[in-house]
């Protein structure tokens, strides 16, 4: 009896499985929110922005799993409802004061009491993590999944390694936004020659050596690979980790990697950019995949200044 029992446990837990649509979405820098307009202020906003979420997922056919904060969890049966979701609720986003992140990814997962378990959920979060703010990411799984006209707005951008999976995952990219030349603000000719006028010098010190970037020079490469123009063997930096570029009068840093880019300037509070670009000012340290270290190989000071 117990025997009969124990094979119609193991049986109904096998069909438990099912393959779904996993999305996460997260509001950008929530927590510098509560310190900016403080607590009332920041709750209220924080509290719309996810209703916003719930009313875009559940109108899109979405299940809401669970909000943790600032973020939440749905599951859909079909890959192309995930994208009208990730969609809905970035253009719902397009007038707040918010902005938000989306990732989503399609495969196996354990539901239990309302929510899902299993490793699909855990590469979802991490798809999501690849996401800019007003951004929407998808893995390659999700992606084959989609519609071919909804294929046709996606892009790769990237391939990462996950834990336990033993290839690189392609990290997609859904061009969601209508075409913004409509509502370009054109400057005015004083503003640009304003701009053309300044001649900006970032000058970087790692190891004893100096690199400088400038009109003369206007780009640096910085990375793993040889063929940058800065190699840093450290394991925390990516291949082609970072650009610092030259140009219309600033210097921009550019970085296109994994584990990102840190940035303490003197008298300010850090900064972090990943798969982001920044105007970079001041004078401070970089530290490149990782946080800033006195003589560690990822860690470089810098300074810009104009003339």
């Amino acid at each position: 009896m117990l025997t009969c029992q124990l094979v119609k446990i193991v049986n109904s837990m096998s069909h438990s499985h099912q393959q779904l649509a996993i999305l996460f979405a997260d509001i950008g820098e929530s927590t510098s929110l509560y310190e900016r307009l403080g607590d009332t202020e920041a709750h209220r906003q924080i509290s719309l922005s996810l209703k916003l979420m719930e009313s875009a997922i559940v109108g899109c056919d979405g299940a809401l799993l669970r909000t943790v904060g600032d973020a939440v969890l749905a599951s859909f049966r079909h890959c192309d409802d995930a994208f009208y979701a990730a969609r809905a609720i970035q253009q719902a986003h397009q007038n707040e004061a918010l902005s938000v992140r989306v990732g989503f990814h399609y495969g196996e997962v354990i539901p239990d009491k309302g929510d899902v378990y299993g490793t699909a959920v855990n590469i979802a979060a991490r798809v999501a993590s690849f996401a800019r703010l007003n951004e929407i990411t998808l893995s390659a799984d999700a992606c084959n999944k989609l519609s071919a006209t909804n294929q046709a707005s996606t892009a790769r951008i990237d391939a990462i390694k996950l834990k336990g999976i033993e290839s690189a995952m392609e990290i997609h990219r859904i061009e969601w936004q209508a075409d913004k030349t409509a509502n370009t603000v054109v400057a005015s000719m004083s503003e640009i020659k304003t701009h053309a006028m300044r001649k900006p010098i970032a000058k970087l010190d790692i190891s004893g050596r100096r690199l400088l970037v400038d009109e003369a020079t206007p780009l640096l490469e910085i990375g793993r690979d040889e063929t940058n123009n800065l190699t840093l063997s450290a394991d925390c930096v990516s291949r082609h980790h970072l650009q610092l570029q030259c140009k219309d009068g600033q210097i921009l840093l550019i970085d296109n990697s994994t584990n990102g880019t840190f940035i303490n300037r003197e008298d300010h509070n850090p900064m972090f950019v990943r798969r982001d670009t920044l105007v970079l000012e001041g004078s401070g340290l970089l530290g490149v995949g990782a946080t800033p270290a006195t003589d560690a190989n990822h860690t470089m000071e810098f300074s810009v200044h104009y003339v």
